[in-house]
């Protein structure tokens, strides 16, 4: 059954990335709850290992499965991360908006 949008349940038609820059262990240093979060293992250009690791400041979280996933990759819990500039068929985004008003 729709919700009041008249959407169904869309869990698992696509990833959906996040604003969170990917950091390996942020469920282990998550007291600022910063998602911009920096961190001191920089090496010299600013970045978080080396100039051909793929965790930097520019790559971003993506949660959740799509339909080409197996299902345990299906939970918003799951975390994965791809460069900011890429793009896949299977990584979408979610929009969101305060109500103003009531739903008729």
């Amino acid at each position: 059954e729709p919700n009041d949008f008249g959407l169904y349940n869309m869990s698992g038609n696509v990833n959906e990335w996040v604003y969170d820059i990917y950091r390996p262990l942020t469920y282990t240093d998550v007291e600022d709850l910063n998602p911009l979060r920096q961190t001191e293992a920089l090496d010299p250009e600013g970045l978080y290992n080396a100039r051909q690791d793929l965790i930097n400041n520019t790559s971003r979280v993506y949660k959740g499965g799509s339909w080409a996933d197996q299902a345990r990759w299906l939970s918003p819990g799951m975390r994965r991360f791809m460069a900011q500039d890429s793009s896949s068929a299977t990584v979408g985004f979610r929009c969101a908006t305060h109500v103003l008003g009531p739903l008729e």
